[in-house]
Formats: C-alpha cells, sequence, structure tokens
C-alpha cells in the first residue's frame, strides 16, 4: 500500500470520528495534522459542519484536533482581532528564527486568571489585551472568547505577561527592539482594565518569562541578557527587589520562569 493511500485511510478514519463526536449545533472548523506537520497539505484535511437552524454561528471559535499515534487531541483556537497579518505590508514586517524557523510572533504569551479571564500580549502588534471565556466549561460547548480590553505596548514588543491571582496588578515584559522593562499596571477592581504605566522595573535588560507567587506579594521574572532571574515584593507599590541570583546551568539564558 502506498503512502498516499495509508494517508487517505487515515483521513477517513479520522473523519469519521470528528463526525461522531463533533456538536452539530455550531459551525466547527477542524484541522487534522498528521504526525505534527501542519504545513504538508497531503496530511491535511478541514472539515466544516454547518449551523442547525437559526443559531447564531459563533465567532472565532475554531477546533483544533491534533492527531498523535492512536490518541485525539482537541484545541481551541481564537484568531487574533487586527492581525498582524491583516495589516498593508505585512509580508515585510520581520521574521524571528525561532526552532529552526522563520516566524511572525502574534501571541508571545498567555495569563489564565480568575478562571474565566486571559491575558493576552501580542509581540509584533505590541499590546496587550485582556479577554473572558463563554461557555459551559464543563461540558467545553459553546466556548468563545470575548475580548474586553486592549492596551498598545508601542515602546518595545510585549514578551510575556502574568496577573496576580487577587486580580490587582498586571505585569508585561519587554524585549528588544526598543525600550526593554518590565512594566507593571493596576487592575481596574470593577472591570480589570488595565491602566497606565505604574512602575517600570530594570530598564534596558532583554526581559522574557514572568510570573507571580500564589499569594499576590512576589514579582518573578527572567533577563535573557544577564542569565538572572529577579524577584520583587511587590504587595504594596513603589515594588522593591528582594532576591536576584544567576542561572547556574549554561547556556545561561532563562526563558519562562
Amino acid at each position: 500500500m502506498t503512502n498516499k493511500h495509508q494517508h487517505t485511510l487515515i483521513k477517513s478514519a479520522v473523519m469519521a470520528i470528528c463526525e461522531s463526536v463533533l456538536p452539530t449545533s455550531l459551525l466547527t472548523r477542524v484541522r487534522f495534522t498528521l504526525y505534527g506537520k501542519w504545513g504538508d497539505q497531503l496530511d491535511g484535511v478541514t472539515l466544516i459542519r454547518q449551523a442547525d437552524g437559526d443559531r447564531a454561528q459563533i465567532t472565532g471559535l475554531m477546533r483544533v484536533l491534533f492527531l498523535r499515534s492512536t490518541k485525539v487531541k482537541e484545541v481551541l483556537v481564537h484568531p487574533t482581532e487586527n492581525s498582524v497579518f491583516e495589516r498593508p505590508g505585512s509580508d515585510l514586517i520581520p521574521r524571528y528564527m525561532a526552532g529552526g524557523r522563520l516566524r511572525l510572533a502574534t501571541c508571545s504569551g498567555v495569563s489564565w486568571f480568575d478562571d474565566r479571564h486571559l491575558a493576552v500580549v501580542n509581540f509584533h502588534g505590541r499590546h496587550a489585551r485582556i479577554y473572558y471565556l463563554h461557555g459551559d466549561l464543563g461540558e467545553g460547548n459553546d466556548l468563545r472568547l470575548q475580548l474586553l480590553h486592549h492596551q498598545d505596548h508601542p515602546f518595545a514588543p510585549p514578551e510575556d505577561v502574568a496577573v496576580t491571582p487577587d486580580r490587582r496588578l498586571m505585569a508585561v515584559t519587554h524585549a528588544p527592539p526598543g525600550d526593554t522593562m518590565v512594566t507593571l499596571h493596576e487592575l481596574d477592581s470593577s472591570n480589570l482594565r488595565p491602566g497606565p504605566v505604574k512602575q517600570r522595573l530594570r530598564r534596558a535588560t532583554a526581559n522574557h518569562g514572568v510570573t507571580f507567587s500564589p499569594d499576590s506579594r512576589f514579582l518573578f521574572f527572567t533577563e535573557v541578557w544577564t542569565g538572572a532571574v529577579q524577584v520583587y515584593d511587590v504587595g504594596c507599590l513603589p515594588a522593591k527587589r528582594t532576591h536576584s541570583f544567576i542561572v547556574p546551568i549554561a547556556p545561561r539564558v532563562p526563558k519562562a520562569v
């Protein structure tokens, strides 16, 4: 049996699975990938389910099924509003090498908080956004993200984002090119809208990963250029640095924290 015939049989089997498990009451776009190859059209197939009756289409919902060996994993994907891909001249935006390929980073960091809220930063778009997740989490039905707030970060591309568990602060790390730093923003207690920069930390360093402690008191972030992890007390502002240590393992380029 040729590879092409094998691919056809696998696709047919996956299509049959999706027909049995996917809801028919909403429009769902599904992209299958075999062996993790997104670019190979021979290994991909798209299934579109039409909406039933007068039920409204759920804008921005895409269900992606990954086929790995005998297991199928479903991932929900939300397209970025006003993406840099939709801008005139997007083909001229510099790409960055990552994982052996050139990429155009649109969503570079995310932070779930308060169960239903999601903070996102967009590297090339130079902005931060906060979403609310609608739908039934138990059944996984009718899930969609609603954009609540948008905040521009024109001084440098945002790399990562974190929100305190008590919903008080948002921290954003920024990478070159531009005025690299970590910015702290207070969140409005009534609607979670991020305020302007409240404090700037560690300017002129290439910051990457960021997170808060479970009690919302301490902020941790990494610095690629210095190879350090910084710890700040954010219990009350202005934040004060309490610890700084160099990663002891080569190549000393810490990313996530």
